[in-house]
C-alpha cells in the first residue's frame, strides 16, 4: 500500500456532495470538459426550485452555464458571479413565484394525471377534498368567502 489514506472529513466535504450533482451536469459537461468539483458544486445550485423554473428549463440553464464555465475557462469566482447573475435574471424576469401559496398553485397546475392509475386518482381526489375542507374552514374563520366543491 502506498501509505495514502482518505480523510473521512475530506470525503464528506468533497466526494459526497459530488454524488448529489444533477445528472445533466455530470453527463453533459463534467465528462466532456472535466470541470473541477468546486465549479460543479456551484453550478449545481441552479436547481429548478431555486430558479423558479420547471425541470426542463432548469436543465437548459444549468447546461448552458456549465458549458460557458468550461469553454470560457471561468475561475471559481467568475462561475459564482455567473450563477448569481442567473438567479437575479430569473427572479427579475417575472416568472418567479415568490410565496408558498403561489408555488403550490403552480405545482398543482403542472401536474399531469393522464397516466395515473384509478387508485392514484382516487387518493389524489381524497387529498384534494381534505385540503378544500381545510381551506373552507380557514376562509370561514377569516370571514372572507366560502368555497364550494362538487362531490
Amino acid at each position: 500500500m502506498s501509505g495514502y489514506q482518505l480523510n473521512p472529513a475530506s470525503i464528506s466535504t468533497n466526494v459526497f456532495p459530488m454524488l448529489a450533482v444533477a445528472t445533466d451536469i455530470k453527463e453533459e459537461v463534467v465528462r466532456e470538459s472535466g470541470l473541477d468539483a468546486s465549479k460543479v458544486r456551484e453550478l449545481n445550485k441552479l436547481s429548478a426550485e431555486k430558479l423558479h423554473l420547471d425541470e426542463v428549463a432548469a436543465v437548459a440553464v444549468r447546461t448552458e452555464a456549465a458549458r460557458k464555465a468550461a469553454t470560457e475557462n471561468l475561475s471559481l469566482s467568475e462561475t459564482r458571479q455567473s450563477v448569481s447573475a442567473l438567479f437575479k435574471t430569473h427572479h427579475a424576469g417575472g416568472s418567479s413565484v415568490r410565496t408558498p401559496s403561489q408555488r403550490a398553485i403552480k405545482n398543482l397546475q403542472a401536474i399531469t394525471v393522464e397516466d395515473w392509475q384509478a387508485d392514484e386518482i382516487k387518493a389524489f381526489q381524497q387529498a384534494l377534498k381534505a385540503k378544500l375542507v381545510e381551506l373552507e374552514q380557514i376562509a370561514k374563520a377569516k370571514g372572507r368567502f366560502t368555497l364550494r366543491f362538487i362531490e
